[in-house]
């Protein structure tokens, strides 16, 4: 079969959950009115995520007649022979543009073996058979809880929190206090457990009164910490939720535009306000603890997580030119580079291995394309064919096949390029 040296232009797909921005304030609906809306943004109507992928959940399509899924079973050639031979005919990873309003649930996603197990014994709760290791990239400044804090800043909470340290009870509290200090990984993790199940299985009116008593104390406060200001926050977008009490538990970031965060399998953690761009393995399991009034697996979750603690890693990426930031997490199935490009600037990527999917941010500008007989070249000097140029603007999307190099133009663009991680073709 012919090798396909044109990107495709996908039109993908809108989620509207309750969490997201709502009509022209969400960057999702900015994006999806120049990519697949019909007129303009409902007013009241949240417009939380858009999925770029083939996932079933969210499926981008190429025409109105045919969906991303049965173009590649179509046309393998745009995969690759690398991708086919490892993910059959199918996208190693999910691109989403993620707008926030109120948080999302606190939750964490199971590795490959449990995913497999989930699925088959609950496939009308976990869809799919694959894990979902994911990463964010602040577009705006985002905040998210992610990852478990170390015992001594839990112990400081019991002691100043008497609500949360009286609905645990006093022998977690001490099993807790009397760990912090240990060198032994085991006894921590086990204090640490122990004290989130004691949370997580506390009864919901006993969860309820604690909560208005700890927002009600705090009202009458009149310096309040970061961890306090978000308490109430919480619970005002979720009144008397479990979920809220996990403030004191989980380590509250702030990111920076072009900041962003990797979540491996079995970690909590919950985004609670920004824009980002999110890319991940191709899943949506979610195993959820709290903030939410979905169902709560507790003792999944709780039996999965790693209890890992301290502060996660805040990545920068890795500047590969003047144009390009390049997020490489740890796991083969995707990488994210962030372009940016100004007049009389120029950005080339050599042909990959793999797909693509190139979101357009902001700005304006265009993409070049050419196939590249020998991708294990990675350089190709001659010019790309002029007849296959494409305009950018803020919401195209288009998929580049495996084999296409490309060159972009620009003022003020910015651009997200979505690619199955390097290592993958070590």
């Amino acid at each position: 079969m012919a090798k396909m040296a044109n990107l495709i232009p996908l039109k993908c797909a809108v989620q509207h959950y309750a969490w997201g921005r709502v009509g022209v304030n969400s960057l999702v609906a900015n994006l999806a009115h120049s990519n697949s809306l019909d007129g303009e943004p409902h007013a009241s109507k949240p417009y939380a995520e858009l999925w770029m992928g083939d996932h079933p959940s969210g499926m981008s399509s190429v025409s109105s007649d045919t969906t991303l899924k049965s173009f590649l079973t179509s046309h393998p050639e745009v995969l690759g022979a690398a991708v086919v031979r490892k993910y059959g005919l199918n996208l190693p990873f999910l691109f989403k543009v993620l707008s926030v309003r109120t948080a999302l649930s606190i939750q964490a996603h199971p590795d490959m073996d449990l995913a497999q197990q989930l699925y088959t014994s609950f496939p009308d709760l976990y869809k799919d058979p694959n894990h979902k290791p994911e990463m964010a990239i602040a577009v705006t400044h985002f905040e998210a809880l992610c990852g478990f804090r170390n015992l001594v800043e839990l112990n400081k909470a019991f002691e100043e929190v008497a609500e949360l340290s009286s609905l645990l009870g006093h022998a977690v509290v001490n099993e807790v206090k009397n760990a912090m200090h240990s060198s032994d990984e085991v006894e921590c993790k086990t204090a640490l457990q122990k004290a989130y199940a004691a949370l997580s299985r506390s009864p919901a009116e006993a969860v309820k009164a604690a909560l208005e008593r700890l927002v009600q104390r705090l009202h009458n406060t009149r310096q309040k910490s970061v961890d306090e200001e978000l308490i109430i926050r919480l619970n005002e977008q979720y009144p008397g939720d479990i979920g809220v009490f996990s403030v004191f538990f989980l380590n509250y970031i702030r990111l920076e535009p072009g900041q962003a965060i990797f979540l491996g399998a079995n970690e909590p953690h919950a985004y609670i306000s920004g824009d980002c761009i999110e890319c991940m393995a191709c899943s949506d399991n979610v195993v959820r603890a709290g903030l939410t009034p979905k169902f709560r697996d507790v003792d999944t979750l709780l039996s999965m997580l790693t209890y890992k603690m301290g502060a996660p890693d805040i990545l920068q990426g890795e500047r590969t030119n003047d144009c390009c930031i390049r997020y490489s997490p740890p796991v083969e199935e995707f990488e994210v580079s962030r372009i940016q490009i100004n007049a009389e600037q120029t950005w080339h990527r050599a042909a990959d291995f793999g797909p693509s999917i190139l979101l357009v941010l902001r700005g304006e500008g265009s993409v070049l394309p050419k196939f590249t007989n020998d991708a294990e070249l990675q350089v190709q000097t001659s010019e790309p064919t002029a007849g296959l140029i494409r305009v950018l603007t803020a919401g195209n999307v288009f998929l580049v096949p495996a084999g296409v190099e490309i060159f972009l133009e620009g003022n003020d663009l910015e651009v997200y390029l979505a690619a199955c991680n390097r290592s993958m073709f070590l």
